[in-house]
């Protein structure tokens, strides 16, 4: 029913919209620089907080009570997913994956 009466709906109460088409998912995901990626934090807070406040966000704070997870990488915008996209492709990448592949093992266990 969304894709086909709603494609762009904004969700009642709140500052966001449900985009249920897989091409505006594409167009939009890409454009960082007008959409928000910040799920956490939009879905907590109703929107995204602005790049330049300082200090942990609300998402960030009710994660560490267990309250709610904390943000991760593929929920984040630039530049924080640029950065921690680094971090975690310097030892998790394609040939650490084939290296892993080759001696088969998992998680540390021979298979």
């Amino acid at each position: 029913m969304l894709r086909d009466d709603y494609p762009v709906y904004k969700m009642p109460g709140k500052e966001f919209y449900c985009i249920s088409r897989y091409e505006d998912i594409q167009e939009v995901s890409k454009d960082t620089a007008v959409f928000s990626s910040k799920m956490m934090e939009i879905l907590v807070r109703g929107r995204a907080r602005h790049p330049d406040e300082k200090g942990k966000s609300l998402a960030e704070r009710l994660g560490e009570l267990g309250v709610v997870p904390v943000d991760v990488m593929a929920l984040q915008d630039p530049p924080i997913h640029k950065e921690e996209r680094k971090v975690g492709h310097s030892g998790f990448n394609v040939h650490v994956v084939k290296k892993l592949e080759k001696t088969g093992k998992r998680g540390g266990r021979t298979l």
